[in-house]
């Protein structure tokens, strides 16, 4: 599972240099009839347009809140002998949206396989989710040459005292030959979650060689929606622990 770093949205905006800071005092003296413009001040260079800037006056399309205007009435600049350090085109640094999150088991390990007989719904507690994320997609993995001869449907739930317990998000019916189901992007908090797979036909799923995670599973019609609550059927699943399946959801943390 790879780390990811929470991004706060902030922009980090460069200080002006000092060729422009002595072109804007220059200008006020100028309006006094007391000032020589000194030979060693670098002059604002004119924006190219087939440069791509971004368009820092108030009311442009890509105005940044916060974002100070070059000049009134003028473009961001871009080039300048004050561009910072690590931003080759001079233009204002941002942070970088983070990497996506892959919480679960994407990975085929080993030779394990496991029957899963039709009529069935198998969860598995996933790792801690460290941050509040959108869910992307789901997934699930084979090992080469294996294919599915049903569709899944695949369900999230809430983790209550160590057991599967509110239904948060499921997808619909999909073929798992397509590796990924994609998500509607709904927010998780951050917490313990379980994932569960439901299957059309028997099928034999990948499982990860040696590592076991605590597993669940009840008898669940394909045709029947996953339950609300799972601790408040007559009879919830019942519980142990098991090699997990190749399943994940892929996340982008907030």
């Amino acid at each position: 599972m790879r780390a990811s770093t929470l991004h706060d949205g902030s922009w980090n905006v460069r200080q002006l240099g000092s060729g422009v800071a002595a072109s804007v005092v220059c200008a006020a003296a100028l309006a006094l009839s007391a000032c020589a413009v000194s030979p060693d001040v670098t002059p604002l260079p004119n924006v190219d347009a087939s440069n791509p800037t971004i368009d820092a006056r108030p009311g442009s399309p890509d105005a940044q809140p916060g974002l100070p205007d070059a000049r009134p009435d003028s473009d961001a600049q871009v080039g300048g002998p004050d561009a910072q350090a690590g931003d080759p085109d001079g233009g204002v640094p941002f942070d970088a949206p983070p990497p996506p999150l892959l919480l679960g088991w994407p990975d085929v390990i080993g030779t394990l396989n496991t029957f899963l007989p039709a009529g069935n719904m198998v969860l598995f507690k996933l790792p801690r989710l460290p941050n509040n994320a959108a869910l992307e997609a789901w997934g699930i993995t084979t090992r080469a040459g294996n294919t599915f001869s049903g569709n899944i449907k695949m369900a999230l739930y809430s983790d209550r005292a160590g057991q599967p317990g509110v239904l948060v998000n499921w997808t619909g019916e999909w073929n798992p030959n397509d590796r990924e189901y994609a998500g509607t992007g709904a927010l998780l908090m951050a917490g313990e979650y379980w994932l569960a797979v439901q299957n059309q036909n028997d099928e034999t799923l990948t499982q990860v060689e040696g590592q076991l995670v605590a597993r669940c599973s009840m008898p669940l019609g394909f045709n029947n929606d996953p339950p609300d609550d799972l601790q408040a059927l007559p009879t919830p699943p019942a519980c142990g622990t098991d090699p997990p399946f190749n399943i994940y959801i892929r996340v982008r943390e907030q």
